[in-house]
């Protein structure tokens, strides 16, 4: 959890509200007129109050900044003390500050700089989807029905006997650029139902992709311009998702691909067949791909795509939900107990988990893979 909502950051124990932090200490804080003694952490938006610096404390108060939020420094002549006034709409609070103006000072800058770079990211982000949409408008008014090139497709495909690359790019050539770029995997799909594996790494990998992994993995599987439906040249079922995964085992070891690069086009294809770890094609396809990898081969690939979903606020691998489970039990099915003990300690030394978590994980595998 990086920053959490504020629903979510009430429930986090403090070892588990990630650094970097805009500030954190002791500080004297007064809620409804009563003076309190409090651990502070001020995470992006949020200030979040603990009764002591305890990696096990739950937050007693949590803040919610706006851009509306003020912070005045006034003198207490009271408290002898100079005292921070926050205005939150609808919480108020001050802090006994003397010795902490200045990081106060610091982090409300902070909070308020950061407000400003987010509205210009939002409003980039606008101004790139409103000239995405434009583009999209334009490619449609110059791209032909789908019926259109469908019947011409299926003209062309009726005298071809053989759909190598020279045909290939011959039809893309009759059906036009646009047509070809905003309807490709339409017409892949068409194009090369009569391939077999050798054609695939033929015409596909070497010829189309030049050997690249990368490209051909969003060569076989990807979404059109206009819509969001992913289409998957071997198939959406299981058994095309193991065809596509022993198909990239087999490029990966007739041509001697890289370990690193054969995960870097494993990555490009979860991006491009919109497979994350909460989908059961992603396990399908790990059950094959993952076969032929060592405990540690395993543990490298696992630990990229854990931080990759973490990064993305797609998934978090440590609080091992039945999802994450069922991928710990895919690649480890074939292991003895001690690869699947040494795959734990692994775990154990690198990934900062909890010990229960580990622990849990361990019995998991243990009992379902030896009992």
């Amino acid at each position: 959890m990086e920053g959490g909502d504020l629903e979510t950051l009430k429930t986090k124990p403090l070892s588990q509200i990630k650094r970097p932090f805009l500030m954190d200490g002791s500080v004297t804080v007064m809620f409804k007129k009563r003076w309190k003694k409090r651990y502070l952490v001020w995470k992006n938006s949020y200030i979040i109050f603990f009764d002591k610096n305890s990696q096990n404390e739950k937050p007693k108060d949590v803040i919610e900044l706006k851009g509306t939020t003020t912070m005045n420094v006034e003198y207490d002549a009271k408290e002898k003390k100079n005292v921070v006034k926050f205005k939150s709409d609808p919480d108020e609070f001050w802090v006994l500050a003397d010795e902490t103006v200045p990081f106060l000072e610091m982090g409300f800058q902070a909070f308020k700089n950061g407000l400003e770079v987010k509205e210009k990211e939002r409003i980039k982000i606008e101004e790139e989807e409103k000239i995405k949409i434009e583009a999209i408008k334009q490619k449609e008014e110059e791209v032909s029905k789908v019926e259109e090139v469908k019947k011409k497709m299926n003209d062309f495909l009726s005298t071809c006997k053989k759909m190598d690359k020279y045909q290939l790019e011959k039809l893309l050539k009759l059906l036009g650029k646009n047509n070809s770029e905003y309807y490709f995997y339409t017409i892949m799909e068409e194009a090369t139902k009569q391939w077999d594996d050798a054609d695939f790494i033929k015409f596909g990998y070497q010829q189309m992709c030049d050997e690249d992994l990368d490209d051909f993995a969003s060569f076989i599987g990807g979404k059109e311009i206009f819509d969001d439906q992913i289409h998957l040249l071997l198939g959406t079922d299981d058994e095309g998702i193991i065809h596509a995964a022993d198909l990239i085992l087999r490029i990966a070891k007739e041509f001697k691909v890289e370990w690193s690069e054969l995960v870097k086009g494993v990555f490009v294809a979860f991006t491009c067949w919109g497979f994350n770890s909460s989908d059961k094609r992603l396990r399908v396809f790990l059950s094959i791909l993952t076969a032929p990898f060592t405990p540690d081969e395993v543990f490298a690939f696992l630990s990229f795509y854990k931080d990759y979903e973490v990064d993305c606020g797609l998934s978090d691998w440590g609080e091992l939900s039945e999802d994450i489970q069922s991928i710990f039990l895919v690649v480890s099915k074939n292991w003895t107990k001690e690869e699947t003990e040494h795959f734990c300690e692994m775990a154990q030394k690198c990934w900062g988990w909890q010990n229960d978590v580990i622990c849990r994980m361990k019995t998991l595998l243990l009992d379902k893979n030896f009992n």
